[in-house]
């Protein structure tokens, strides 16, 4: 489906050392991209900047491990548990682990 697609391509461009890729990403996506990282920086505004970055590539790869695997965790999920996730239920489980990794130990 286009939403794996698209996350084995992101997993592509950032897991490879070439930079063509994941510039081509950033080119055709940039504008959603600024905007995605405006808002997250203006939720998270007391995250240190080097914090900020790894924990954005914590969240990036829990996304894109997830999303373009997603038939396969799927198929663990029915093989172990006899039960069957949507992907938009993955993902509706997904953001409130994503957004607790952004902000971080809060004591």
């Amino acid at each position: 489906s286009d939403p794996q697609q698209f996350m084995r391509l992101l997993g592509l461009a950032y897991s490879q050392s070439q930079g063509f890729l994941r510039h081509s990403v950033i080119e055709h996506y940039g504008d959603t991209y600024n905007r995605y990282m405006y808002f997250l920086k203006m939720a998270n505004p007391d995250v240190d900047p080097v914090a900020f970055y790894w924990r954005l590539f914590f969240m990036m790869g829990a996304t894109i491990f997830t999303l373009s695997s997603y038939e396969s965790i799927n198929d663990i999920l029915k093989a172990d548990f006899n039960r069957d996730s949507s992907m938009s239920e993955v993902v509706d489980l997904m953001v409130p682990s994503l957004s607790a990794l952004m902000q971080g130990n809060k004591d």
